[in-house]
């Protein structure tokens, strides 16, 4: 009888400590289930497809004035970017090679370089900004295209490779970050100043943990040590149109 008396108070005492665990299994359940709906939710959805060149049968090419957009080393050699192709140039400024708009590559306006090397890939790539035709990769041998499904979002404005694996993309509608395998906001991954959502991007400088972002109409934002700072009011003009860093300081171009 003692048996039975004591082997029902154990279950008595521990039939609470079941239902306490059983809830806490749920809670965390429920925590982690949410964790991944919302990092689920805050990917963008895009394509990744190699550029293949396109050789129309009867067309003439057209010479039109040189302009540049920005300029890149990569691999010993001088990559200028510009709104109909991109030229490359040795040391000796002797041309190698031209990649034109709607021939070599995907029919947008070339613009923004940066040379890094993303998460999960094993070299080196120079990563350029199109209007229109999303990211573009470069790896020496072959182009990639990083294509949103969004059509907003593939006008990218601006791009800096950072040596985490991260490349930042700056589009009309906001900051990107792709990592070699997603691309998500900037500011879902920081959860920082919503303004980053919908900020036209116009220029990123800096390096991982210390990063300057000009927009065309909000001014700068400043990221560094885990915080954003709006710089809006600091200056003259909210329209940044280029960034540069030396000497510990920030120019900023309006």
């Amino acid at each position: 009888m003692k048996r039975l008396k004591l082997k029902i108070v154990c279950a008595a005492l521990g039939l609470p400590i079941i239902v306490a665990g059983v809830i806490l299994w749920r809670a965390h359940r429920a925590e982690n289930t949410s964790a991944v709906e919302a990092a689920a939710a805050s990917k963008i959805a895009f394509t990744m497809n190699v550029v293949n060149p396109v050789a129309p049968v009867g067309m003439d090419a057209i010479a039109t004035p040189a302009s540049f957009r920005d300029l890149a080393i990569f691999h010993d050699l001088v990559y200028l970017s510009g709104p109909s192709e991109l030229l490359v140039y040795d040391a000796d400024g002797n041309l190698k090679h031209r990649y034109r708009a709607g021939l070599e590559l995907p029919s947008a306006e070339l613009g923004a370089m940066s040379t890094g090397v993303a998460g999960g890939a094993s070299q080196s790539e120079l990563f350029i900004a199109t209007l229109g035709a999303g990211l573009l990769p470069y790896n020496g041998r072959r182009f990639r295209q990083i294509l949103p499904a969004d059509g907003a979002l593939r006008n990218t404005t601006a791009v800096l490779a950072l040596s985490t694996g991260r490349v930042l993309v700056g589009t009309e509608h906001g900051l990107l970050v792709y990592d070699g395998r997603t691309l998500a906001p900037f500011d879902a991954q920081l959860k920082t100043d919503a303004h980053l959502k919908t900020s036209y991007i116009t220029a990123l400088a800096g390096v991982e943990g210390d990063v300057w972002i000009g927009t065309l109409r909000d001014g700068l934002f400043h990221y560094h040590a885990g915080q954003l700072d709006v710089l809006k009011n600091a200056l003259p003009d909210p329209q940044v149109l280029s960034l540069a860093l030396a000497g510990g300081n920030a120019y900023a171009g309006t």
